[in-house]
């Protein structure tokens, strides 16, 4: 399970880049896939305040899933 702190973060920053926010749309312009290490470093960059409790493991495959559930096709693919 997810740090219910990470997702609340991450709910705000998906809020902030429909909003318009630039640093938020560079943020989900740069979302890393399958290296642990690299959530860790985009973590620490754009959602400072939760880095520390987070936890890389099951986060993508829980953010799969929920682009699934929304539609979505990261720009990447």
């Amino acid at each position: 399970m997810i740090n219910p702190k990470v997702m609340e973060a991450w709910f705000t920053l998906m809020a902030e880049a429909a909003q318009g926010t630039e640093q938020a749309q560079t943020a989900f312009k740069n979302v890393p896939s399958g290296d642990p290490e690299a959530w860790q470093k985009w973590m620490r960059k754009f959602m400072p305040g939760v880095a520390p409790n987070f936890s890389a493991d099951g986060f993508e495959d829980q953010l799969e899933e929920w682009y699934r559930l929304m539609g979505v096709v990261p720009r990447a693919r």
